[in-house]
């Protein structure tokens, strides 16, 4: 049975996520628990690739189109990527304004401006992830209808035929579908508009330009490429449009999709990769925490040893007058 492009490109995806994936393991236990947002929807993404390349490969092999799940998938990809950028940014902002809790009584105002800080990114990372899901929720739903309508099925019948084609779904249901895909593509864009703002006062914070930069930078830009491409999709309400992901043009989903995504994924690895020793950097212990026998709490060493945890004092709730 002769494969066609689509599904040759979802083989190498499948092939090379399949060889990311571990990579994308390997990096989070390397880091730690503070990266633990960012690695976990780079792994979302991963898995989501994995599951849209199976689909396609089945299809094919089952001589069928691309089905509504396909494009629900094609959505919602976005969004882990945006979420995934949010928690690199998270955790590099984390350390820049990392102090030792040995010096908060010699330096107070330090510890005062690193709990604000941390409020503050905390904050934003809510922000993010609202906007985010919300977003998504939006898209995918809009796009969900417009899979499952006579709309988008009557795309792939004979042009010459001149019969009339029976609608299961009104206009007014399709134009608010696609009402609702506009809005959650906007809203994405408007996240990753506020990404670039956090990803650009961390490149000040960090001072010259490194390679971690360079890459994070590169990250975000793609990420932005890629969600210019869901608002122009969203916006072109063509029965055969070329930029559709699943069954438009093979270029634009290979240059567009594929290409633009496997970017961002290769270069927040790289940033992984580069501040893979971040931790120990900053002074700071890789804590994976267990719950002790006792009930109290431990981190594991690198020699795999518990170390008992010293709460020291408590932090008020009221920042001191």
């Amino acid at each position: 049975m002769a494969v066609d492009d689509s599904t040759a490109l979802s083989i190498a995806e499948l092939a090379i996520y399949t060889v990311l994936v571990p990579m994308t393991f390997y990096l989070f236990f390397r880091h730690g628990i503070r990266s633990t947002l960012g690695y976990m929807y780079l792994f979302a993404f991963e898995t989501l690739r994995l599951v849209s390349a199976g689909l396609q490969i089945s299809a094919h092999s089952q001589h069928k189109t691309s089905s509504a799940t396909g494009s629900i998938i094609a959505s919602v990809g976005l969004s882990p990527l945006i979420l995934a950028l949010s928690g690199f940014i998270y955790e590099l902002s984390s350390y820049s304004y990392y102090y030792y809790d040995a010096d908060a009584d010699a330096a107070p105002e330090r510890g005062n401006a690193y709990h604000r800080h941390r409020r503050l990114l905390i904050v934003q990372e809510v922000l993010v992830h609202l906007g985010a899901y919300t977003g998504i929720a939006l898209a995918a739903s809009g796009a969900s209808k417009l899979a499952k309508s006579s709309f988008y099925s009557s795309s792939t019948s004979s042009s010459s035929s001149s019969s009339s084609v029976t609608t299961t779904t009104s206009a007014s249901d399709i134009e608010h579908a696609h009402t609702l895909q506009e809005t959650g593509t906007i809203l994405i864009l408007v996240t990753w508009i506020g990404q670039v703002y956090l990803c650009a006062r961390l490149c000040v914070t960090r001072g010259v330009l490194t390679p971690v930069s360079v890459s994070l930078g590169v990250a975000c830009i793609f990420v932005g490429v890629r969600c210019v491409y869901g608002v122009v999709y969203a916006f072109d309400h063509s029965r055969s449009s070329p930029v559709n992901p699943v069954t438009g043009s093979f270029a634009v989903k290979v240059t567009l999709v594929v290409l633009v995504q496997l970017v961002v994924v290769v270069a927040l690895l790289v940033v992984g990769f580069l501040t893979r020793d971040i931790a120990r950097d900053h002074g700071v212990k890789r804590r994976w925490w267990r719950r002790g026998g006792r009930g109290g709490w431990y981190t594991t060493t690198s020699s795999g040893g518990p170390v008992e945890i010293d709460r020291g004092s408590a932090i008020p709730l009221r920042s001191p007058k």
